[in-house]
């Protein structure tokens, strides 16, 4: 999937036409919207605007859980929770599995 394609999903899924990102995108009229997804050129701040415009996140995260989330306002560092147990850092999102042998 390339950037256009994820972008384009990723308004679908919120309601947002295409067209409506001309305002927000800083782009002069709806043809030059229609460009970027045609030639599939989008800056970091284009995707930190459509993350903010779509409730969603645009983030680089590192295998020990930290982040790095990227907005429209400017990149935000998250810190990764102790990974010890991760049931209990993840709760409802990772399920505990007994390394008990019977």
């Amino acid at each position: 999937m390339n950037t256009s394609a994820a972008v384009r999903a990723v308004i679908t899924n919120a309601g947002i036409k295409q067209g409506d990102l001309a305002g927000p995108l800083d782009l002069s009229s709806v043809q030059a919207v229609s460009n970027k997804f045609r030639l599939n050129r989008w800056t970091a701040q284009d995707l930190a605007t459509v993350a903010d415009l779509t409730g969603c996140k645009l983030a680089f995260i590192y295998p020990d859980g930290e982040q790095v989330i990227i907005s429209a306002a400017g990149p935000e560092l998250v810190q990764a929770a102790p990974v010890g147990n991760m049931a209990e850092a993840m709760p409802g999102r990772v399920t505990p599995v007994s390394t008990d042998e019977k």
